[in-house]
């Protein structure tokens, strides 16, 4: 292989290939994600919560598209800075809901204070999740902002090219390193 087309391939995989269906997917894929932990955490105790939860992870997983939609600037919206909104957002809904609807989970009446509390973690980890997945897009977007202005991505589209041998080796290296860590884990602690 010449390193004029080694050097292309990196090249591509920094830049955006502007494939709005795919951000879309991917940053969906993101929400429901970074979602799941916590999903599956209060799935033990509340499994009607968590399934609310990942139904609003998903619909909120297209919040930073759709503000950026109404004029909000991409640099709010697609940062930790727009996600900690969205999840202040989902927070005062919780609020609201609890405080004039009755929710029992339960035996328990649920307080205002908790539905906040579980709006803003929905809302917070789901925001972010998309923020995270516009990373792996090519999107140039400045993910902690405003703690830093730095911007970059990688176009993981163009990583796992089947022309490019060295993303693909790349990819099922980390594959088969998450596999192995989780048979690990599942060993050393038993559920």
């Amino acid at each position: 292989m010449s390193s004029g087309t080694h050097s292309g391939r990196l090249v591509a995989a920094v830049q955006p290939d502007n494939n709005e269906e795919f951000e879309q997917i991917a940053s969906t894929v993101g929400a429901v994600l970074a979602y799941v932990p916590f999903g599956w955490w209060i799935s033990t105790t509340y499994p009607s919560f968590a399934l609310l939860g990942g139904v609003l992870a998903v619909v909120v997983g297209s919040g930073p598209d759709l503000l950026t939609g109404i004029g909000i600037p991409k640099r709010w919206t697609h940062s930790l800075a727009g996600s900690i909104v969205i999840g202040g957002l989902l927070a005062a809904g919780g609020w609201w809901f609890a405080g004039n609807i009755h929710i029992y989970a339960g035996q328990r009446l649920v307080t205002s204070l908790a539905a906040a509390e579980y709006g803003f973690v929905i809302g917070l980890a789901s925001s972010f999740g998309h923020v995270l997945a516009s990373e792996v897009t090519g999107s140039d977007i400045e993910p902690l902002w405003p703690l830093t202005n730095r911007e970059g991505s990688v176009n993981v589209r163009s990583l796992v090219d089947l022309r490019n041998n060295e993303g693909v080796n790349f990819v099922g290296s980390l594959g088969v390193a998450a596999i192995v860590s989780s048979i690990v884990t599942a060993m050393v602690f038993p559920l």
